[in-house]
């Protein structure tokens, strides 16, 4: 089975003329990609993608990035383009809402893992903008982040998602979060926010140089050493077998 009949099998859900309408949502540019990027890629022959990027200012950089820039205003603008670099691998449309990340929110490495102390309003601001997105978007299926690692942003996104499950006729799935789930023994790398209904674990093999290839557009977050990583837990989820995995929740 191809990854939308195993989808359409599993989730109940029934492509159109186009195949399926897919919105996968990122916290950061670049989340989608280390976590769902083999299923994209599957994927956009034949579907509709359609990519959301939540926190779209930013300040953060990799140290080990070529390019050095630390102004907010370039590397938000760096962090754009690679999104719609990407966007443009998949032939997917990419929309970027404006929401500041945590490097300028006042967190540090630490602190962006632990308790939040944003304002309620603001976190409904943000669920507020995504749900209108997802209205406009019309998907079929939403895929977005489980939390694992517990970033306060992945799990502001995986809260707003979660209250999709509500809306007639769309299916949600949660990816597995890299990096952070790799820091984890895979088999309890799993949600804790939320009860799961079934876990599934799509077969990426043949996707699996493709994704890796496609993460070297995200040139100022992601080097060597985490294309190596997003490699070897794909391997190690499936046993030899390169996985992605996904939750669908009660």
């Amino acid at each position: 089975m191809t990854n939308e009949q195993v989808l359409q099998s599993v989730l109940g859900l029934t492509a159109g003329p186009l195949g399926l309408r897919v919105l996968a949502v990122s916290p950061h540019p670049d989340d989608v990609a280390l976590s769902a990027g083999g299923l994209l890629w599957n994927l956009h022959r034949s579907s509709t993608i359609g990519l959301l990027t939540v926190f779209g200012r930013s300040r953060w950089i990799s140290h080990n990035a070529v390019n050095q820039v630390k102004d907010v205003e370039a590397v938000t603008a760096l962090r754009r383009r690679e999104d719609m670099k990407y966007a443009r691998q998949l032939a997917a449309d990419c929309d970027v809402l404006p929401f500041e990340d945590t490097s300028l929110r006042n967190y540090d490495d630490v602190g962006e893992r632990e308790q939040s102390h944003d304002p309620a309003s603001w976190r409904e601001q943000i669920k507020a903008s995504l749900h209108g997105r997802v209205m406009q978007f019309r998907p079929d299926l939403v895929i977005g982040p489980a939390g694992i690692g517990n970033h306060i942003d992945h799990v502001i996104v995986s809260d707003a998602i979660n209250e999709l499950r509500q809306v007639p006729g769309l299916a949600v799935l949660f990816y597995q979060d890299l990096p952070y789930a790799a820091e984890h023994d895979w088999q309890s790398a799993t949600p804790d926010r939320f009860a799961i209904a079934g876990t599934l674990d799509i077969d990426i093999e043949a996707a699996l140089d493709e994704k890796i290839r496609n993460l070297g557009v995200y040139e100022s977050q992601i080097d060597n050493n985490l294309r190596s990583c997003v490699k070897n837990h794909a391997r190690k989820l499936g046993n030899g077998l390169a996985v992605e995995r996904y939750w669908v929740r009660k």
